[in-house]
């Protein structure tokens, strides 16, 4: 079993809790696609973009421009090269680079989750908005489901079906957290806001239990195989992290309403890369460097391409004829 960072999990818990918020704010499907495409793509077209010549400049392409027209074309709205590939025979695309030693940004794979998510979000808010107790009963189920599946997810497994890692499956009972969390966020709201100090006193306890007692990682397996306690230590994390965002929220007035968090997370990887193919590693200023340049592109990314896209929102209305009437009812039961 390898080590697995909490980041990713905080990610789709957040995600979870957020985008739920946004559904049930708009409740109109295609409204809510379009502006979901709106958040992701312009920044994630950029970026790729950027990837694919700083890759292809150092030798890492070998493929006719016809088959490679074909790949990116998946590629972008994927942001998967597996779909991408297997949309197309499984060709081969890319080659080693004589600078990079390897593909320089490994995190999209999360964002092709995130991007399923998207989809499947509507349907399961819909099921919950027909009743209280069913409602939560089938987002449960589902949720238990989905672990029982990651209970299997070894590196065999993955192997033998490589697209189940970046779709949803084996990921939804993280999300899930942060979707029941927002659902029922008015009856449960009082056990988390100004309550961060006791939710990170609760997580580090059990995380201590874990790693001294049933000799755990301090870290999160919860993509291998997790088990029981995995389980329960991410609902704990992700119960830290909620609280600790309704704790202290005056933090927020900081960014004075600016997002460089999705900017941080596309480009990030490039400079990491970059820094490891230079040779430069082990050093304490790297992290000046990175974090630096990470903020820096992530500021640019912010007002340059994410937040003059998030303007068309309000031209989202054109969209809405597009798909069936969606429920136009949906409220939070107590």
């Amino acid at each position: 079993m390898v080590t697995q960072f909490q980041g990713v999990a905080v990610f789709f818990v957040i995600s979870g809790f957020l985008v739920s918020d946004s559904y049930l704010r708009n409740q109109d499907i295609s409204s809510f696609l379009f502006k979901r495409a709106l958040r992701i793509y312009p920044a994630l077209i950029v970026n790729i973009l950027v990837l694919e010549l700083a890759y292809g400049a150092t030798g890492g392409l070998a493929t006719t421009a016809w088959a490679y027209g074909k790949y990116l074309s998946v590629y972008l709205v994927t942001a998967s090269g597996h779909f991408a590939n297997l949309a197309f025979g499984g060709s081969p695309t890319y080659t080693k680079s004589w600078f990079f030693p390897w593909y320089p940004s490994g995190v999209l794979w999360t964002l092709t989750v995130e991007l399923s998510f998207y989809l499947v979000l509507p349907l399961v808010l819909a099921l919950v908005a027909r009743a209280r107790i069913l409602g939560a009963t089938i987002l449960f189920c589902l949720m238990a489901g989905s672990f029982i599946i990651s209970t299997q997810a070894t590196f065999e497994f993955y192997a033998a079906h490589p697209s189940l890692n970046e779709l949803i499956v084996p990921y939804f009972w993280i999300f899930g957290i942060g979707v029941a969390a927002r659902v029922w966020w008015d009856a449960i709201a009082k056990l988390f806001e100004d309550k961060a100090l006791w939710w990170l006193a609760i997580c580090s306890t059990l995380t201590y239990i874990s790693v001294s007692v049933f000799n755990g990682r301090a870290y999160l397996e919860y993509k291998i195989a997790p088990d029981f306690l995995v389980c329960i230590r991410t609902i704990v994390m992700a119960c830290t992290v909620l609280s600790a965002a309704f704790t202290a929220r005056h933090l927020a007035s900081i960014l004075r309403g600016n997002d460089l968090s999705y900017g941080l997370y596309l480009w990030h990887m490039l400079i990491v890369t970059s820094l490891v193919a230079l040779n430069l590693r082990g050093h304490w200023w790297l992290w000046i460097i990175v974090y630096g340049l990470g903020f820096a592109l992530a500021a640019a990314s912010w007002f340059f391409v994410e937040k003059p896209a998030l303007r068309l929102k309000g031209r989202s209305a054109f969209v809405t004829v597009l798909a069936p009437e969606s429920p136009t009812h949906f409220r939070m039961e107590r």
